[in-house]
């Protein structure tokens, strides 16, 4: 299996941190946001079939300009959208110094190569960095590095992360960011104890859920969250996708939790929102940095007092296109799916199981995102209540 292991270091604590990746969930924003540049520049016409090959490199050498080449084979061979290829000797212990992404273009048989350095990849980084920062991993201002490992081998484990350190870092780790905690007592409540509601059905085949991977998922049957959204916050956030901004939004979902009377599983109410005024945005991502994060919690004291962060929600303005079926040859295309991106935030921020994800497209259309079990799966409806029910 072809995979990267990162690898993150300070000068006066050594190595801190260390975790295999998939490369997809290393480069996925890095390659869609670089196509749509290639897209508004020429280079790749709208609608095109392209998949990304990341060629891990060693040594100094850079090229500077990008090398345009057509290719039948290569454009045509079956692949995963992003995957590892080895051109240079493969050595795991040593660091990569660069990388080549190769697009190849199926309809026109297109291999367009550039070279980049890996802060090219800023965004898994800052990610990263916030996930560790939170954790108390790493330090507010410390200087650290972090490195590459190219691997081929049976021992990849992208579930694990491993964390070096003294026993007194490591308890202070504890007391930062415990792993374990105790289970809250959340009042039960049934879907009757809300009034009339309606009901927003999924459709089958039509949305895009995720399972971790980059594979289709239906909305799953066996709920055991069930979202309510009060009718005002949720025109409200449909009129924030609807505005025709050219970046995309986001913020927490605020509301209460209750443990569901007719069964296992929870009910999260969803009363308000809070905007992620921190947040750096893009017309294909959505940025928070470290800052707008922990701003939550004083505005939800201040705003929103006796409830809790439930979840959060973001708009996408572009569109994904995906196969229908294993032929691999109709396609769909739909602004409600689940990234990478999004899976890395919702598991380092969202990690306890009642907690959902709100997906919009520019047209105002919603989808809930939850916990099945280990995985993040599109659920099969959700419901609109009326305000006064709240509580």
């Amino acid at each position: 299996m072809k995979y990267l292991r990162v690898i993150i270091s300070t000068e006066a604590r050594g190595p801190l941190y260390q975790k295999d990746f998939d490369p997809a969930n290393v480069f996925d924003l890095f390659v869609r946001s670089f196509v749509t540049e290639l897209v508004r520049d020429g280079t790749i016409r709208q609608g095109e079939h392209y998949i990304a090959v990341i060629i891990p490199r060693y040594g100094q050498y850079l090229r500077r300009h990008a090398v345009l080449s057509v290719d039948q084979v290569k454009a045509v061979e079956e692949r995963p959208w992003i995957s590892l290829e080895f051109e240079d000797p493969l050595q795991p212990e040593a660091p990569l110094a660069f990388f080549t992404l190769e697009l190849r273009v199926r309809e026109r048989s297109l291999i367009f190569r550039a070279d980049f350095q890996w802060p090219e990849i800023g965004y898994f980084w800052r990610s990263l960095e916030q996930a560790l920062l939170g954790m108390g991993v790493l330090h507010d201002k410390e200087y650290y590095w972090y490195r590459f490992y190219a691997r081929d081998d049976g021992q990849a484990e992208f579930e694990r992360e491993e964390l070096f350190g003294s026993q007194a870092d490591l308890a202070s780790l504890v007391e930062i960011g415990p792993a374990v905690s105790a289970m809250p007592a959340f009042p039960a409540r049934s879907l009757g104890d809300f009034g009339r509601h309606e009901v927003r059905e999924m459709p089958r085949g039509g949305m895009r859920g995720t399972n971790g991977s980059t594979g289709s998922a239906e909305p799953t049957p066996d709920a055991t969250v069930q979202a309510l959204i009060a009718r005002p916050a949720l025109e409200d956030i449909q009129h924030i996708a609807r505005s025709g901004v050219q970046v995309e939004q986001g913020g927490m979902l605020v509301g209460y939790i209750y443990t569901d009377a007719a069964g296992p599983g929870y009910l999260v109410q969803i009363t308000d929102y809070i905007p992620a005024e921190g947040a750096l945005s893009h017309i294909a991502e959505l940025r928070y940095t470290f800052e707008s994060w922990q701003r939550r919690t004083t505005l939800l004291k201040e705003r929103f007092p006796g409830k809790r962060i439930v979840g959060w929600y973001h708009t996408h303005l572009v569109q994904m296109e995906f196969y229908t079926d294993d032929s691999r040859q109709a396609t769909f295309a739909t602004s409600l799916f689940f990234s990478r991106d999004d899976i890395f935030m919702h598991r380092q921020f969202f990690r306890e199981k009642w907690y959902v994800a709100m997906v919009l497209d520019p047209q105002g259309n919603a989808a809930f995102f939850q916990w099945t079990g280990d995985q993040i799966q599109l659920g099969r409806r959700f419901y609109v209540i009326e305000p006064a029910q709240e509580g």
